[in-house]
């Protein structure tokens, strides 16, 4: 394989998700103004309460940081964030799929398919993260 073989692949790779991005928009642009408004509104909302409970989250973060620098480690204390970091991250997971479903009712079945359509083709070019 030639180097500029190598780096028109890595190009694709890289511009896969970009694309499936820009189908998105398209299928957006192809709903009428009361589906986008509705949309609109739903994703509005579910953003107010994921910003707080992601502040929750942070908030938490820097708990378990400062429980586990401390010279004497307590481990309830520490479980107890735990439980209230994954009580938050079930939260914010709830709101997701909620605001999901809220904005799948505003679809017709066709369009429905198509939006699942389109995020597999998503899913299926992002690039994994690794933590």
């Amino acid at each position: 394989m030639t180097s500029i073989q190598k780096i028109i692949g890595i190009i694709l790779f890289l511009a896969l998700p970009l694309l499936a991005r820009g189908e998105m928009h398209e299928f957006f642009q192809k709903l009428s103004n009361e589906q986008i408004k509705q949309i609109k509104k739903i994703r509005k909302e579910s953003k107010q309460e994921i910003k707080i409970l992601r502040e929750q989250m942070k908030k938490c973060r820097k708990e378990l940081k400062t429980a586990l620098e401390a010279n004497v480690l307590d481990k309830a204390n520490i479980n107890r964030i735990l439980e209230k970091s994954s009580s938050i991250r079930l939260k914010i997971e709830k709101k997701r799929i909620g605001q999901l479903i809220s904005m799948l009712k505003v679809l017709t079945p066709d369009q429905r398919k198509m939006f699942r359509d389109i995020q597999k083709k998503r899913k299926r070019n992002k690039p994994r993260r690794f933590r």
